[in-house]
């Protein structure tokens, strides 16, 4: 799920409206290929990237934008997703997912602020964030050259704090409604990785060809 590999011409579902109820995310998940997962492994972390795709990315593959690593952030029927184009030049019949917990991800100790990249029609529609914390250096860039997600939340979206859990809760449209979500989260600084390979849950997931 997730990429240009879906066409067009496909109607979109009944979309939720601020204030509703969506369903609860649990994991954020991020597909890699085989190599890539032994490298992460080893570095203990996920490195960030620059974004290319001027289409589905962007702003973020500008000059001067911030390096970061893109995850699932939305459920098919209430599970993990089980299918993917990316990474895109890969054409092997399974790839790595890497499921990380939302409550571990997102650092309770910071305030993030979600931010709207692009939405793009095709036989899913394509709805892409990006979310940074507020004491990030690149904060500043990201509230100049994208759109705020005005108390992160919008119709597709919503990330709350659960007081009693002192974690976050991200909510988002089931991709049954011909929707998916993408999170782009800002990871920067190798120095300082905020993205441990040990708080994700690999699996193996199913890899849609690349049509290139």
């Amino acid at each position: 799920f997730g990429s240009s590999s879906f066409g067009s011409s496909l109607r979109f579902g009944p979309f939720h409206t601020p204030g509703v109820t969506m369903p609860p995310v649990y994991e954020w998940i991020h597909a890699t290929s085989h190599e890539n997962f032994n490298q992460i492994k080893d570095d203990g972390y996920l490195k960030g990237n620059y974004c290319v795709d001027d289409f589905f990315d962007g702003k973020l593959q500008n000059a001067g934008a911030p390096r970061g690593s893109w995850f699932n952030a939305n459920n098919y029927r209430g599970g993990p997703i089980d299918l993917t184009p990316y990474p895109e030049p890969n054409n092997d019949e399974t790839v790595v997912a890497l499921a990380f917990p939302v409550s571990k991800l997102l650092d309770p100790k910071e305030k993030y602020q979600l931010f709207k990249v692009s939405r793009i029609p095709c036989r899913y529609l394509q709805v892409k964030y990006a979310i940074v914390k507020q004491t990030d250096p690149f904060f500043a860039w990201c509230s100049q050259n994208l759109h705020h997600v005005e108390g992160n939340c919008d119709e597709h979206v919503s990330l709350t704090w659960d007081q009693a859990a002192a974690s976050y809760v991200w909510s988002a449209t089931d991709a049954d409604e011909k929707v998916m979500v993408s999170v782009f989260v800002v990871n920067h600084d190798d120095r300082h990785p905020s993205v441990a390979f040990k708080i994700c849950r690999p699996y193996e997931i199913q890899k849609i060809p690349d049509p290139s």
